[in-house]
């Protein structure tokens, strides 16, 4: 774990905890102290962990710190990409027209997939999407082969056909 990852998690704990989700932030404090020490971060998540000591139940406490402790990055990265799926839905009235398009589909297309989707049909690359998207290469393949088998096809000319076929773009 890099530093910049390590800041966005303490981000994030501070979010949950803000928003009443104590446990998730303890969790999320554990794994960054797991991860590779940087003393401006580990002083921060050190005055958290001790506040929710002192706020949480000593049970609460030690099962949530257990699952920070068994808790992966990636499991992390797949919760937020998912919230911020639902909330991008939740805040675009563009996604209830896309919610009815999807409905040909057996599984829906996620937003972010959708969003992966119109970067395709726009002629844009792999890295070039992520590079847009802020994430990793393997999570826009990751994507991409979401994508590629919710609507059963091979190749990118193919998604982009299937995809207008259903009005997605």
């Amino acid at each position: 774990m890099n530093l910049e990852i390590a800041e966005n998690l303490y981000r994030f704990a501070r979010i949950d905890y803000a928003l009443d989700k104590k446990t998730s932030a303890l969790e999320l404090l554990v794994l960054i102290m797991r991860g590779r020490q940087f003393p401006i971060v580990r002083g921060e998540c050190e005055q958290y962990l001790a506040q929710l000591r002192a706020e949480l139940p000593a049970d609460v406490y030690a099962a949530a710190e257990a699952r920070g402790n068994r808790l992966e990055l990636e499991q992390v990265v797949a919760r937020f990409l998912e919230e911020d799926d639902q909330a991008t839905e939740a805040l675009d009235p563009a996604s209830a027209a896309i919610h009815a398009a999807n409905q040909g589909l057996v599984e829906p297309l996620s937003q972010r997939e959708l969003e992966v989707l119109h970067l395709i049909a726009g002629g844009m690359t792999n890295g070039e999407i992520a590079t847009r998207l802020f994430v990793g290469l393997s999570t826009v393949k990751k994507h991409i082969n979401h994508i590629y088998g919710k609507l059963g096809v091979k190749t990118r000319d193919e998604v982009i056909g299937r995809a207008q076929q259903l009005g997605l773009i």
